[in-house]
């Protein structure tokens, strides 16, 4: 199973990378259009954004994901931030 997550949590990454600044719901769309179980998604979603790499930015109607890295990955240790707080609706 940690393997299928990897490999997921993979595929999110490069998603992400090509259309960064994408809605979470508008991800979750792109990637359940290949087959992939919607409990595999938000595992492999979930373990990004708990390593911190991903960076959810609130905005009027909604919010976007966005890719962190490294170098502003370190910023985001003394910032507070809403990212360990994402709430994930199956609305």
């Amino acid at each position: 199973m940690i393997t299928k997550i990897s490999v997921m949590a993979g595929e999110i990454w490069l998603e992400l990378d090509r259309l960064e600044g994408i809605s979470f719901d508008e991800l979750i769309k792109r990637l359940e259009n290949r087959d992939r179980p919607k409990d595999l998604l938000l595992m492999a979603f979930g373990w990004l954004v708990y390593q911190g790499h991903v960076k959810y930015v609130p905005v009027k109607n909604g919010g976007r994901l966005f890719l962190v890295s490294p170098t502003v990955k370190e910023g985001f240790k003394n910032e507070k931030s809403d990212q360990n707080n994402f709430v994930i609706s199956n609305a």
